[in-house]
């Protein structure tokens, strides 16, 4: 960005933010603050300390107001650091409602076609992140195109009100399309609860695919850590699941605080770090452009919520064979695609026995399980050797192997 200034041109290198990008982090702030100063309290007074007016004052808690003070710096640098994820400059090749589906075009001639469905929580942002950490640009030069999933906004869109719709009518809408306009091998890859999505897709509409990929994909919603992030929306629910029946939707703040619950010190930790890093630097951006992609989720409307919260993390209906889209049955041992599940080991979003369960139950997949976490998978330093570099190998066996068959 260039401006004019008596006679000159002068390099604007850090524009003003948007209003658009001051809103996402302007809307978690207190969440921060709060969970954070939580964290740092907590050992002190599960030994008896009161957590009055006075407790940030007395001679005991001189460091952690010092600790405070670091993540009250790094929260303040994130707030106003001079930076933000450009829009996506690749073309619209499909819209329904509020649902649009973006082609990033192979770097030469492709060899297959890749859908990717993200997760209906955050947006598909965290797949194409930054140039030297995106698996979509990864995959463009290795021979395929990619055609990225964006849902759009889910409460103003009235063919979100349950799953059967949306994956039986509008998402099948955008794959028919794709499929008709681009004739080469389509796969499809779902991360998170875009793999589910991916499994209720398949038994509404079987075959449609040469290939699945399911990412960090929760199938088995049993209680088995009193920290994993399902215990904790199932616990939520008790009360929770009420106060839905109350509202047209749910506020992305609840979903945040969920997700702060599955390492409470997780944000003192992380905000802190960013204090000390130098502004200018790789690791500053990534963390900038990370920390916006968590704090950019929407608000969802309440009747699918509610939906997703009763048959995955209450009735674990997927494991058991039970979970129905209208009156069809979705289960794992009807598929017959070829499929390639990724288990992150050290996922604290998706336990790695949940993610597995879905491999177990598939008669025709093959299994990928790095040691690596639910995001650091996607833009980890080692995510295109251990994740990236598997898939796509895994994409082109699939096409050769069909090649041979049908030559």
């Amino acid at each position: 960005m260039k401006t004019r200034e008596k006679g000159f041109f002068v390099t604007l290198t850090n524009p003003p933010l948007t209003e658009h990008t001051i809103a996402i982090r302007r809307k978690p702030l207190m969440l921060h603050v709060s969970v954070a100063a939580g964290s740092l309290a907590r050992p002190h007074l599960n030994h008896g300390a009161q957590f009055g007016n006075d407790f940030w004052s007395g001679e005991e808690s001189s460091h952690l107001k010092s600790d405070m003070k670091k993540v009250i710096e790094g929260l303040a640098a994130y707030q106003k650091f001079a930076w933000e994820r450009p829009a996506t400059s690749a073309p619209v090749v499909f819209t329904d409602g509020s649902l649009r589906v973006t082609h990033h075009a192979a770097k030469g001639k492709a060899k297959a076609g890749i859908i990717i469905i993200p997760s209906l929580i955050n947006g598909n942002e965290i797949l194409d992140l930054l140039p030297e950490r995106s698996l979509v640009e990864f995959l463009c030069h290795h021979e395929c195109d990619v055609f990225m999933i964006d849902w759009g906004n889910l409460r103003t869109d009235s063919d979100y009100s349950s799953f059967q719709k949306f994956l039986g009518e509008k998402l099948h809408r955008a794959v028919m399309k794709i499929s008709h306009d681009h004739h080469k091998p389509l796969f499809a890859m779902g991360y998170c609860m875009g793999g589910l999505l991916l499994a209720g897709y398949e038994a509404l509409h079987p075959n449609q695919f040469r290939g699945h990929i399911y990412v960090a994909t929760p199938w088995d919603f049993s209680q088995k850590n009193p920290d994993d992030f399902g215990v904790i929306i199932h616990n939520w629910a008790r009360e929770g699941l009420a106060k839905l029946a109350c509202l047209d939707y749910m506020p992305m703040e609840w979903l945040q605080m969920m997700f702060a619950a599955v390492d409470p010190d997780l944000i003192a930790r992380k905000y802190a770090a960013f204090a000390a890093m130098d502004p200018q630097s790789a690791e500053a951006r990534l963390f900038v452009a990370v920390e916006d992609w968590v704090n950019g989720g929407q608000d969802l409307p309440a009747p699918l919520l509610f939906q997703a919260i009763k048959n995955w993390y209450v009735e674990n209906n997927p494991a058991q064979g039970k979970w129905f889209l209208g009156k069809q049955k979705v289960q794992l041992k009807n598929f017959t695609t070829p499929s390639f599940v990724i288990v992150p080991q050290r996922d604290k979003i998706v336990p790695s026995f949940s993610a597995r369960a879905l491999y177990e139950n598939l008669k025709n997949a093959e299994i990928l399980e790095p040691d690596c976490g639910h995001i650091s998978m996607m833009i980890g330093r080692k995510a295109k050797h251990d994740v990236w570099q598997p898939l796509q190998d895994w994409i082109m066996r699939q096409c050769n192997t069909q090649n041979t068959t049908t030559s």
